[in-house]
């Protein structure tokens, strides 16, 4: 998961990767200072209170969750179409426009849950 805070020097945004997903696993594996250094302008390396990380939707998950709904959706309209007849067919393919329209809901939520959970504690 991508995590953020602000650095105390020119008030960006310093970005860092974790597997933790709660505060209480950042803080037992990284305990409750720690040190980051910035990218952006100030070129600094500080101390961050564990508190003051938070977590921020991903635009990859987003993207992965779009990239499925955008290619399975013809997909599986082509696939439908050339096996079954155009009476059931319909049908058929109407329904299967949900499917990769529920994947990508799934990503989407997931990522939020997951964002929540964290910025929660």
């Amino acid at each position: 998961m991508k995590l953020f805070t602000k650095c105390k020097n020119c008030s960006k945004e310093i970005s860092f990767y974790s597997f933790c997903e709660t505060k209480t696993e950042l803080i037992m594996e990284k305990g409750d200072k720690l040190e980051l250094f910035c990218n952006n302008n100030c070129l600094e390396s500080n101390f961050y209170d564990t508190n003051n990380i938070y977590a921020k939707r991903s635009i990859r998950t987003e993207i992965i969750g779009l990239i499925f709904f955008l290619i399975g959706t013809p997909l599986l309209v082509y696939t439908g179409y050339k096996v079954l007849d155009f009476d059931l067919g319909a049908a058929y393919l109407a329904s299967l426009l949900l499917v990769p329209g529920i994947i990508y809901i799934l990503f989407k939520r997931q990522d939020e849950n997951r964002v929540r959970t964290f910025n929660r504690g």
